[in-house]
């Protein structure tokens, strides 16, 4: 998507978001948070990257490495005598090095990449499946070509609203009514399901809208969600 049809969509989302939120006392009172709005809190729980380019190298699709991995809040570090990369987040860290079809993730043994990273105007190259096999997120292709990468902000169902929204307790964001729409995608595992799928009590990821009214609690249609496990 390029940047007209982004401010465009951006703005058909705020208008659309002003139905329903009775509870905002002005129409400003709506933040985009594609970027993300908040990037410290976003880069915790939750980050969209639109528009990254991508190389294809033997017909394996390859993502940038510290461009993904920062946006969903890695540190990247650079070993100049080895050509060897870490990306730490918390307590955990992956380490891997140019050439070389394997990564480690903290004291487990290597796994193959797929493809070895690769260097290619001073940027990492990695498979993209890395995104979701390690990075917690997913990508989606884009029309021009680019993708959009993903990750998705890590609920708790709390409740239903009269609605059929998500009353949902975000682990940054505190609570947020999450409303499904006709173009929101829900997935168990790697099959689509209907909303019906959804209960209480269970673990989401889901992928916000590009705004979220400044209400109480903020409200915000998603893109997609994901189902993490089931209610007990």
């Amino acid at each position: 998507m390029n940047i007209k049809k982004r401010i465009l969509a951006a703005v058909a989302a705020v208008s659309m978001l002003a139905s329903f939120a009775a509870v905002a006392e002005e129409a400003n009172d709506v933040m985009l948070i594609s970027e993300p709005a908040v990037e410290e809190q976003a880069m915790v729980n939750g980050a969209t990257l639109w528009g990254v380019n991508v190389q294809v190298l033997d017909e394996i699709t390859m993502m940038p490495l510290r461009e993904v991995a920062e946006g969903f809040g890695y540190t990247v570090n650079w070993n100049d005598e080895d050509w060897s990369i870490e990306l730490v987040k918390g307590a955990s860290y992956i380490t891997m090095a140019i050439g070389d079809d394997a990564y480690a993730f903290s004291r487990m043994a290597h796994r193959p990449l797929g493809k070895a990273p690769t260097l290619i105007d001073d940027k990492t190259y990695v498979p993209i499946d890395f995104v979701s096999e390690m990075l917690g997120g997913y990508a989606v292709a884009e029309e021009e070509g680019t993708y959009k990468f993903v990750s998705p902000s890590i609920v708790t169902v709390k409740s239903f609203t009269e609605e059929g929204s998500l009353l949902v307790e975000d682990e940054v964001r505190g609570e947020v009514v999450v409303h499904i729409g006709e173009e929101t995608k829900i997935f168990a595992g790697d099959k689509e399901v209907g909303k019906e799928e959804i209960k209480e009590g269970m673990l989401l990821g889901v992928e916000y809208g590009m705004a979220m009214t400044m209400s109480l609690p903020p409200q915000t249609t998603a893109e997609r969600i994901i189902i993490q496990n089931i209610a007990e």
